[in-house]
């Protein structure tokens, strides 16, 4: 990869559709070792998401 762009900070957004809560996060990041520790991270957090 030669390069990418990323955010300054982190963020989380979330909607509600017909029920269901749809949640995004977001975050900075330098290189896939940061960008894997971090859906870890989330996924811990939020253990009851079904998808």
């Amino acid at each position: 990869m030669n390069g990418f762009k990323t955010v300054r900070q982190r963020g989380i957004a979330s909607f509600t559709e017909r029920k269901s809560v749809f949640t995004g996060f977001i975050a900075p990041i330098l290189d896939e070792k940061e960008a894997l520790a971090f859906i870890r991270e989330i996924s811990a957090r939020n253990d009851t998401a079904t998808h």
